[in-house]
């Protein structure tokens, strides 16, 4: 409550105070990025390690599959190192040169692949152990997927660094449609779907994708997946089961028909249907967030209604009521004292009738305004209606009470109304007081007692603060009235 009164003072967003420490998902993901890039660089060293110290299994997993080229292993480090970097511009000419370097490298490998004749490869680190192997029927060669894998990512990373999140986003997600088949293929046995890809290159191009979208998390439909609301909810469960249970029937089926050609158009069937589906339910996600979205700002508008005085946008009589019952009982618990002040506009109706409306929203607001002026930040205070606000003053004794009264009360007769107190005169207001410190059990026991001395302030005079009359040797009740009554 002590949050919401603050944002009714000085109009905090209640969206984000409602969402405050609930975007871990998103911080999580950002984190992630640089354990991504460290795992890159960790999985672009081991294939280096075995080429230098002629430990096959280092960069081929597999005995008769495809290995891991030095080359792609030098690529995949390299953008391991831009993934941790985070950020990175004009001011860090290094990592835009590691990100070019990679782009001209993996386009060129791309028109290798084009015009079917080697550009580069003698200037290759361990081109030779490449080329025997080659010789010897193994692959051992930077394919195709691989190369458009690492030029889409490079291009993503080129964009993040110019602050082109969107456009990063979307380059990365494409990028990981390429480990994802080649996983298909592995796991189904077609080796068309990850031809040239090692299995080292497959889970680096994953942690790769997975580092790269990480360094977007906070925007466009990754942030969107990780959001804490339902849209986001929904998306993470949908984009799970819709990958998942198809990637399992495909699996069955096609241990179902024994491994037979048709089962390689089976198994590009579940790679498109997954992707359907990914897409699918990012758009829902992205659909169902903008929804939701227009929900929680009108839900801040209602709350803000229920909570805060029209007029004169300050809390009202349903905000002060919660807040003085915590304060209320927090007073009796610790055996401290609180004051209530009841404040009524004298002659409110004839302002109205002789001005107008408008001047006696005017007379409103001006109070109001005073005792926000002279309220502290702990106090609580309201308009009850009408012309009837209340002020609860905490820890404080009897002449502080009536300080904060009188200068209230001498303020708003001083103060010039616009259309009414050159003609007029003043307007006045009187003020009852009561405290908590006689046998006051409840809120409402203390508004009665405050509004019984407010009414022997109408009937007494008016334009006075008068303290509600009980019998205490230790407080001169009398003399505290007397001292109101001489400051008219």
């Amino acid at each position: 409550m002590a949050q919401l009164l603050k944002y009714l003072k000085a109009d905090v967003d209640v969206d984000s105070l409602h969402t405050q420490n609930k975007w871990t998902l998103v911080r999580y993901f950002v984190a992630l990025g640089k354990v991504m890039g460290t795992l890159c660089i960790i999985f672009g060293c081991i294939p280096l390690c075995g080429y230098l110290f002629e430990i096959e299994p280092l960069y081929r997993p597999l005995e008769k599959g495809p290995a891991t080229h030095p080359s792609t292993a030098i690529l995949i480090v390299l953008l391991g190192l831009c993934i941790r970097r985070k950020s990175w511009g004009r001011s860090n000419l290094a990592y835009s040169c590691i990100i070019w370097v990679v782009i001209l490298l993996s386009a060129l490998r791309l028109i290798e692949l084009a015009v079917g004749r080697p550009l580069l490869i003698d200037t290759l680190p361990f081109y030779q152990i490449s080329l025997s192997e080659a010789a010897q029927g193994k692959q051992n060669a930077q394919g195709w997927n691989t190369a458009l894998m690492l030029l889409l990512l490079s291009l993503a990373l080129f964009f993040r660094g110019n602050s082109q999140l969107i456009t990063s986003q979307i380059l990365a997600v494409i990028s990981l449609i390429f480990p994802a088949i080649a996983l298909t293929g592995y796991a189904y046995g077609f080796q068309s779907f990850f031809g040239d890809m090692s299995l080292m290159t497959l889970t680096s191009g994953y942690c790769m994708g997975i580092g790269t979208l990480s360094l977007t998390a906070k925007t466009g439909a990754i942030r969107v997946l990780l959001s804490p609301y339902v849209g986001g909810r929904l998306g993470r469960y949908q984009l799970v089961f819709g990958w998942l249970i198809p990637f399992m029937l495909g699996f069955l089926l096609v241990k179902a028909l024994f491994f037979q050609p048709e089962g390689q158009l089976v198994g590009l069937y579940v790679v498109m249907v997954c992707w359907f589906i990914a897409m699918l339910v990012t758009a829902t996600a992205m659909v169902h967030e903008n929804i939701d979205s227009r929900r929680r700002v009108a839900e801040k508008a209602l709350l803000k209604a229920s909570m805060q005085d029209e007029l004169t946008s300050i809390p009202n009589r349903r905000c002060f009521m919660e807040q003085a019952q915590k304060e209320f009982h927090r007073a009796k618990r610790k055996r401290g004292e609180l004051w209530l002040l009841l404040l009524d506009i004298d002659h409110f109706k004839q302002v109205n009738d002789r001005a107008g409306h408008p001047v006696g929203d005017k007379v409103i607001k001006c109070l109001a305004a005073l005792i926000q002026r002279n309220a502290r930040i702990s106090d609580c205070y309201c308009r009850l209606g009408g012309e009837e606000f209340a002020l609860l003053l905490l820890d404080t004794n009897a002449y502080g009470a009536m300080q904060v009264a009188e200068r209230i009360r001498t303020e708003f007769e001083q103060e010039i109304i616009p259309g009414f107190s050159q003609i007029y005169g003043a307007v006045t207001v009187s003020i009852g007081i009561a405290s908590n410190n006689l046998a006051v059990d409840t809120i409402e026991t203390l508004i009665s007692r405050a509004d019984e001395a407010l009414y022997s302030a109408k009937q007494t005079g008016r334009n006075q603060a008068l303290f509600y009359e009980f019998k205490n040797p230790s407080l001169d009740v009398l003399q505290l009235n007397s001292f109101a009554v001489s400051r008219i």
